[in-house]
């Protein structure tokens, strides 16, 4: 349908409406990660803007752009574009500078930023604006765990939602109510906000929405230790839409249960796709856990070669912690080559020095005060194959497990210049 509306408005040579279409088809592409293919429509939507003059439809692809990147954790390019949109279209544009800083953890300009562009849509009376900053207000304070602010900000906005009807906007702003809930240990609380939002996007046939639900509650039980349930609703997540980041996490959760035969198949997966659709954010994650696996089997080499992949793909993300993490890891892989097994090797006790001996028959006691000795903090542990297994995981280089750095998927929407 959309093809054949491009062609009817291209005869017409309405050029705004060519390029509004060829927008939203690269929205539908964006929903399922075919994010390269997204781009090129996006430009091409620009072009025609571009040639109808219509300034607002080049904000708002500019912003679409940004969107993309920020999706891949490309924060660089997406300011860089949101910059572009913040010249033609500035509330828009402040409210996604803001969740960048956001993102970066960076507090104090994403306030600053989200609260300018609130006030801007609370004075040209902008009712959606209004509500897409305070959601993005709400989540910014969850993040730093103000957690009366956030309810503040979140409640607001979902009165704002529910005034234009928005069910789809409304589902997320439940939603982001939930993770209060969550914080708060409101446990049964949570779980039932999660399954509203879901019916809630259920109702309106929002696969995305409801792919992002599922994903909240997984998350919700894994930070529960409910691992059975967080790859349940992983797993189901997983069959609305085929994601990269769900495939790190389930293969995350599966490593967690001690399944690594089947942690390592969800994150050989992940990995491939992340590398089709240029996910660097993911594919550095990724290879980064798929090394602690080699570590594990004893085969260095490929988790050599698994850590350059994660720092090049780091390098492309412009992820600096990620960069340092693996360039420290691959340190310590080429010093054991050097010394294979250095540190897994007891430390010998000195040796005896004859000269600390005398003889019984010359009226000697035996072993002098120069006998080595224990000191008394040393300690000898024994344990079964597992918990040397574990310990050998746990000191090995790529120790601690690089943190959940993706970008999470919600609060995305529909239509024309949809927030972040």
């Amino acid at each position: 349908m959309y093809e054949k509306a491009r062609d009817l408005a291209e005869c017409c040579k309405d050029y705004s409406s060519v390029g509004n279409i060829i927008a939203w088809m690269a929205e539908l592409r964006t929903g399922r990660e075919y994010w390269k293919g997204a781009l090129d429509m996006y430009y091409e939507a620009l072009r025609m803007h571009k040639l109808a003059d219509d300034t607002e439809g080049q904000a708002n692809d500019y912003l679409c752009i940004g969107q993309v990147f920020f999706d891949e954790y490309n924060l660089t390019e997406a300011k860089r574009y949101c910059n572009k949109s913040l010249k033609i279209y500035q509330r828009r544009a402040l409210e996604n500078i803001g969740k960048i800083y956001s993102s970066q953890d960076r507090f104090a300009e994403a306030e600053k930023n989200l609260r300018t562009a609130l006030e801007i849509q609370i004075r040209v009376k902008a009712s959606v604006g209004q509500a897409t900053a305070l959601d993005a207000l709400g989540l910014m304070y969850l993040k730093q765990n103000k957690l009366e602010d956030a309810k503040y900000c979140i409640e607001r906005a979902l009165q704002c939602h529910k005034l234009r009807d928005d069910i789809v906007y409304q589902a997320y702003s439940i939603q982001s109510l939930a993770g209060v809930a969550a914080r708060e240990r409101d446990n049964d609380g949570a779980v039932a906000l999660y399954k509203t939002a879901y019916d809630m996007h259920g109702s309106v046939a929002d696969l995305n929405g409801q792919g992002s639900d599922l994903d909240s509650m997984a998350e919700f039980y894994y930070c529960q230790a409910q691992y059975d349930d967080a790859q349940k609703y992983w797993q189901q997540a997983l069959k609305i839409a085929q994601k990269s980041h769900i495939l790190y996490l389930l293969g995350k959760v599966s490593y967690d249960m001690r399944q690594h035969s089947q942690s390592r198949e969800y994150w050989q997966l992940s990995l491939q796709k992340s590398s089709e659709i240029e996910y660097s954010m993911c594919e550095g994650s990724v290879s980064e856990r798929l090394a602690e696996l080699e570590i594990i089997s004893h085969n260095p080499g490929h988790a050599i070669e698994l850590c350059e992949r994660a720092n090049q793909a780091y390098q492309r993300a412009d992820f600096s912690i990620g960069q340092e993490r693996v360039l420290a890891s691959l340190a310590g892989l080429y010093l054991d080559q050097e010394t294979p097994r250095a540190w897994h090797q007891p430390k010998r006790p000195p040796p005896v020095s004859l000269a600390g001996l005398t003889s019984q028959s010359e009226g000697g006691t035996g072993v002098t005060d120069t006998q080595p000795t224990i000191p008394e903090s040393t300690s000898i542990t024994q344990g079964t194959p597992d918990d040397v297994q574990e310990r050998e995981r746990t000191s090995s280089p790529l120790s601690p497990a690089p943190p959940d750095n993706l970008p999470s998927d919600r609060g995305k929407g529909k239509g024309k210049a949809r927030a972040w």
